[in-house]
């Protein structure tokens, strides 16, 4: 081979290897180009998925609030009834949520309330009960028993829960709690009282 042809040879790869690094360099920006398309698009995806599961939650919220209302309907009329059948007279009955405040500030939200001159049982209504209702109820019983106490009031104070869904084990914890538990029986709401079960008093 002439020093010629060594040269041209020489040449040829070089531009051959040139245009191979062109190529290359033109693949891998478009493969960085699709990549960030699909990266822009992905976001665009979860960002819509996140936004109608906000539109899910918030809509299934209203609806458990009005289902809500709905249990405290059917728990409210019959429930001074279903406690005198295990031993306790009520007469006087508050049916509808309130808010009880102290110095401007709320202490606690009662969904029904019973009481007498001796006693007061503290409802909270769910439409699902779940382990942190339970927690949370009990917080709101020691609230209440600083309140009445700062009033003077010493009536010894009981609990209930009543939910239209109500799992076994959330009602045991309901009862380890020391509170009466309350659950659908077909279109009414029954106290479930099993035997050796102790309520507590705050």
């Amino acid at each position: 081979m002439t020093m010629e042809k060594m040269w041209e040879y020489f040449h040829a790869n070089v531009e051959r290897s040139e245009r191979e690094r062109e190529e290359d360099r033109k693949l891998r920006e478009e493969e960085h180009r699709l990549r960030k398309e699909e990266l822009a698009e992905l976001r665009e995806i979860v960002a819509e998925n996140t936004r109608r599961a906000e539109k899910i939650d918030e809509g299934m919220g209203k609806l458990g609030i009005r289902f809500g209302e709905v249990v405290e309907h059917l728990v409210a009329p019959g429930i001074r009834d279903s406690f005198e059948g295990h031993g306790f007279l009520f007469d006087m009955k508050s049916a509808r949520r309130r808010k009880i405040k102290e110095g401007g500030k709320v202490v606690a939200e009662v969904d029904l309330l019973l009481e007498n001159d001796e006693e007061m049982m503290i409802v909270e209504v769910k439409a699902r009960v779940s382990s942190d209702d339970v927690r949370e109820h009990a917080a709101r019983m020691e609230r209440l028993r600083g309140y009445f106490d700062r009033r003077g009031d010493g009536r010894r104070l009981m609990g209930a829960i009543a939910g239209a869904v109500f799992w076994a084990g959330d009602r045991i914890a309901a009862r380890k709690a020391g509170f009466f538990t309350i659950t659908q029986s077909g279109d009414t709401m029954e106290i479930d009282v099993p035997e050796g079960f102790e309520p507590r008093a705050w």
